[in-house]
Parts: C-alpha cells; structure tokens; sequence
C-alpha cells in the first residue's frame, strides 16, 4: 500500500473512530454540569481535534503501520477527547476522565461485536457486496445499521444507568485505577487484531489449514477483548454503585443529625417560651398588686412581641422553618433577617426544600453563633426573581480561615464523616431542579448564591453561570 493510499484509508479509519467515540461518550456525560459558552467550545474544540487527527494520520504513515503505531494513535486520541471533556465541563479531572475512559470501552466493545459478527457473516455467505461503488455503500450501510442497533442496546443496557449516577463526587481510586489499566490492555489486543491478523488475513499465500486456525485465533481475541471491555464497564458501574450506596449512608447520618439538632433547637425554643410565658405571669402578678401602669404595659408588649414575630415567605413549610429560626435567633442574641418569596420555590419537593433552606440556616446560625460581638451576629437570606432566574442569597459573618475544596468549604471539625456533607448535599439538590450553588468566603463574610431556571426545569446551566 503507498503512503497515499496509508493516508486516506488511516484518515477514515480515525474520523470513523472519533466518530464513535464521541456518540458514546455524549450519552453518557450529557448531565454533566456545562461550562459557560458550551456549544461553542464544543464546536471549536472538535475542529482543533479534527485538524490534529490528520496530523495524528500523516504521523501514523510517516511512522509506519506498525503495532505501537497503532497503539499510540488510540491513546492519543483519547487523550485529545479526554482534554476536550476538561475543557467543555465544570467538573473535576476524575468525573470526566470516568466518562472518557466508559466511552472508550463502550465503543470498543461495540467495534469488536461488529467484527465478531461481520465475520462469522462473511463466513456464511450473508454478506456479499461486492467491490463496486455499490458494494463500498452496502458495505458501509451494513457498518452504520449495526452500529446504531449496537449502540441503542448498550444504551438500555448499560450507559443509560450508568449516566444517572453522575456526576462523581468521590471516586473508589484503586477500582478506577484498575479499569483504566484494563483499557491499556484493550487496546493492546485492538491494536494487535489491526495490525497482526489483518495484515496475516491478506497473505494469499497462506495454507487453507493455517487460514483457519489464524481465523479462529483472531475471533479468540476478538472475545477477549470483548471481555476485557464488559469487565472495565462492570468495575465502572460497580464503582459507581458503590459510590451510591455510600452517599445514601452519608445523607442517612446527615438527616439522623439534623433531627438531633432540630431536637435541640425545637427544646430550646420551647424553653424560651416557658421561660417568658414564666415572666409574663408574674408581671401580671405585680401589675394587678401595684396597678398598671404605661412602663409595665410597655414590658408586657415587649414580652409578647416575640410571639407575633411570625415570618411570612409565601410558603408554608419556609413559613414554620423561618419563624422556629427566628425564636431561636431571639433568645441566643441573632438578627435574622428574612425577605423570602417562597412561592417563587413551588417547584422544588419539601423534602428538597426543607433540606435545602434548613442547611442554609443551621450552616449561618453555626457560625454566627462562635462569633462574640452582638453586631456582628448577622443572617440575612433572601429570595427573588430576576432575568428569568429564581436567586437565593444568604449572608453571615463567620470567624477563623475557610479552606475551600472543589467549590465548597471544608468542615474544620474533626468528624469528617458526619461535618461538612450539608454543603454537598445542598449541591446536590441544587443540581436536581437544574440550578447552580456559588459559595464566597471572601473577608470575613460567608456568601451562598443559589440560581435556578424561573420553571424549574433541568435545563443547560451555560446560561445560568454566566449571570
């Protein structure tokens, strides 16, 4: 073959790869938070890949059609489409080198099925196209028709599960580690079936006798490299599994902990009540023996004005949430200020909201709490509408250095397992109904942002992070 004919055939033979690889690895990133401008990096990025794959094809001919040719050519464009994820998605170098690696083994699963079956068609006669330009378009119709029937049963078998379960906030590193070392070796065993058995399977001179034991040899590793695929897909969707069920653990802890201190705020409130309903008592007690006068009615008044301090948002659980807040605030010295539009938040579940609000304001009340000046105990939470958008802001002063950590503050308590999950827990449901959570921890105040689409719907978030 001349270096001309190496070129093209190299060419289409990559384009084709890319191809593949990218269906696969859009179906299954596609819930991945999106950087601003999305479409667009995404358009500019896959002419920068496009344009270096010809380059990746002048290499491979200039380098020869050899065994490690191959194998670097795969890795590079792996790694080309792995760097284009970094660059189109707000998530962390694990979450989309997971999808990268899942797309991979998906295509080349897909891609070793295909020649298993083509082969054994072949064999039987099925498939007789011909070698004509008719023959090239049956050939290449037959290609795409088992392709896409391929595709769309490992989407119901396996990408569709394994999409919902991202994106990734942690990773069991050593089963990921494993998998991606299992990949090397897939494409070991591709690379080989593309150089060795093929270039074997074109010698005319070969025995009928050594034609089929190299034809029963290259279906062997066809079937192991399928096996290597089915079982990097299994470590994946195992290692998300596991993730799973240790998020499920860690939101269980987490709720079981917020009811103790929901327990406690609720006793203390209710101690507070007892409390002045105790003084009011006596005061009635003093101004029925001395006579009332304006001084005592003025106390009374005063006594009292905390019951009628009720908070109205628009919404009936923020309503009892804010006003429970606001006894405790009253009775430990804190200013919370409230100006909520809870109807703006019909969309979201209580459970959701309860959870989402209920973190924002034991978060504030904890760090406020540890702070001595009066002036400075300060909350204020505040929800409107703007431009299309449901905006949630809160605000507190805090005391002490905040080290943040992928977005989030990290707890300073010692207990990590039980401190510190309520921000990802937040993040989390922020990112259920479509939205974006910022946190500020700039100068001594703490500043949570949260932003969602006016519906509620789970739609692209380029727009909302570039408000």
């Amino acid at each position: 073959m001349t270096a001309g004919a190496l070129f093209s055939n190299y060419g289409m033979v990559i384009i084709e790869f890319l191809f593949e690889l990218y269906v696969f690895f859009g179906m299954i990133s596609f819930r991945l938070s999106k950087k601003p401008r999305f479409l667009l990096r995404t358009i500019l990025t896959t002419a920068v890949i496009l344009g270096v794959s010809i380059g990746v094809a002048a290499f491979y001919t200039a380098f020869g059609d050899t065994f490690w040719g191959r194998v670097l050519v795969y890795l590079a464009l792996f790694g080309m489409v792995f760097g284009q994820g970094l660059l189109i998605f707000r998530e962390d170098v694990w979450t989309v080198l997971f999808c990268a690696v899942a797309a991979y083994a998906v295509q080349n699963l897909v891609y070793n099925v295909y020649l298993f079956q083509y082969f054994f068609g072949k064999l039987a006669g099925i498939y007789r196209f011909g070698r004509g330009a008719l023959g090239k378009f049956l050939f290449r119709l037959m290609y795409y028709t088992v392709f896409a029937a391929l595709a769309t049963a490992m989407w119901f078998a396996v990408i569709k599960k394994m999409s919902g379960k991202l994106p990734i906030e942690q990773l069991n590193y050593k089963i990921f580690t494993a998998a991606v070392f299992i990949l090397i070796v897939s494409v070991i065993l591709c690379s080989v079936e593309d150089i060795y058995f093929a270039r074997a399977g074109m010698s005319v001179d070969m025995p009928k006798a050594s034609a089929g034991n190299l034809f029963a040899l290259r279906q062997a590793s066809l079937v192991m490299n399928a096996v290597c695929c089915v079982t990097i897909l299994l470590v994946m969707y195992k290692t998300l599994e596991q993730r799973g069920l240790q998020r499920d653990v860690e939101q269980l802890r987490h709720a079981i902990r917020q009811s103790e201190q929901q327990y406690r705020i609720s006793k203390d409130t209710i101690d507070m009540i007892n409390i002045k309903c105790h003084d009011i008592k006596y005061k009635l007690d003093a101004a029925i023996k001395d006579g009332v006068s304006p001084d005592a009615v003025a106390d009374l008044k005063k006594s009292i004005a905390i019951y009628d301090s009720n908070i109205e948002t628009g919404n009936k659980l923020l309503d009892v949430l804010f006003t429970e807040k606001s006894l405790y605030c009253e009775q430990h010295g804190i200013t919370l200020s409230c100006m909520i539009d809870g109807a703006r938040l019909s969309f979201m579940d209580d459970g959701d909201l309860y959870c989402l609000f209920g973190n924002i304001a034991d978060n504030a009340l904890e760090a406020v709490t540890e702070i001595k000046e009066r002036e400075r105990r300060v909350i204020d939470i505040v929800v409107r509408a703007k431009d299309g958008m449901v905006i949630v802001t809160a605000e507190n002063f805090y005391s002490g250095n905040a080290v943040m950590n992928d977005g989030l503050p990290i707890t300073t308590k010692n207990d990590k397992n039980y401190h510190g999950f309520g921000m990802s827990s937040m993040r989390m449901i922020v990112h259920k109904y479509g939205g974006e959570m910022i946190v500020d921890a700039s100068g001594d105040v703490f500043r949570l942002t949260v932003l969602f689409p006016t519906s509620g719907d789970k739609q692209d978030k380029t727009d909302i992070a570039a408000i």
